[in-house]
């Protein structure tokens, strides 16, 4: 069920980039929808345009991280998480990372 409602998000968030091809908003979900199905390279993909179009959100640096973890870019998502990280140093911002990368990332 919860990879069909992924797919479904998919697809709907693909046809609102026909109408807000620069959305940050549509294209963030979009990826997060991507890592929900194991679409990783199209996560990553998204991932890197979130922060083309705007790169002071951490959201969009921890979708990167997740992508490349999921790739086996371990080192590269590690170096992005702590880039998250800095831009939300939020207790918040630290367990998303830390759940992310499976560990807490060093300084």
């Amino acid at each position: 069920m919860r990879l069909e409602r992924f797919q479904e998000g998919r697809t709907w968030l693909e046809k609102a980039m026909g109408v807000e091809h620069n959305n940050e908003y549509v294209i963030s979900h979009l990826a997060a929808a991507c890592l929900g199905i194991g679409d990783f390279l199209a996560a990553l993909n998204h991932a890197n345009r979130c922060i083309e179009l705007n790169p002071r959100t951490a959201n969009h640096f921890a979708l990167q991280a997740k992508a490349l973890a999921a790739l086996g870019k371990r080192e590269e998502a590690t170096a992005v998480a702590k880039q998250a990280l800095e831009l939300d140093r939020s207790l918040t911002g630290q367990r998303n990372i830390e759940k992310l990368l499976g560990t807490s990332p060093k300084k």
